[in-house]
């Protein structure tokens, strides 16, 4: 079970270096979850891309495609909201990126991310992850 964030599934989709071993992983793996926060940020990734980096607005779309096609299952932020407060509070982190951990959590899951203080924060938490 893995858990995908939006930093590294726009890694995947964007063909850098390092979501080639995201791919691995996900090539592996029998189901990939992600809260569904994990659309609003791709979502707002590739339209920074539009806005600021010449992306056509097309092809951001299809980028968005395909980082939503990623992802198997979608979880409800509602019912993972209290424990992420919580978490985030303790953590000394934000609610989005506890989302992701809580998610983890409690599906028994490995968190795939790009994001350094993520992984820092889930070795703390003792929740699975990938160092890529």
């Amino acid at each position: 079970m893995i858990i995908l964030d939006a930093s590294a599934a726009i890694c995947v989709v964007r063909r850098a270096s390092e979501g080639q071993e995201v791919e691995k992983f996900i090539a592996s793996s029998e189901c990939i979850l992600a809260p569904d926060l994990f659309l609003s940020e791709t979502a707002n990734v590739f339209w920074k891309y539009c806005q600021f980096d010449s992306l056509s607005p097309e092809i951001g779309r299809q980028m968005l495609d395909k980082a939503i096609g990623l992802v198997d299952v979608f979880l409800s932020s509602q019912d993972l909201a209290k424990e992420a407060f919580t978490l985030a509070c303790s953590a000394n982190c934000s609610a989005y990126d506890a989302l992701y951990l809580v998610a983890a959590r409690r599906n028994s899951g490995t968190l795939i991310t790009l994001d350094k203080k993520l992984q820092t924060i889930a070795s703390k938490q003792d929740i699975d992850f990938v160092l890529i």
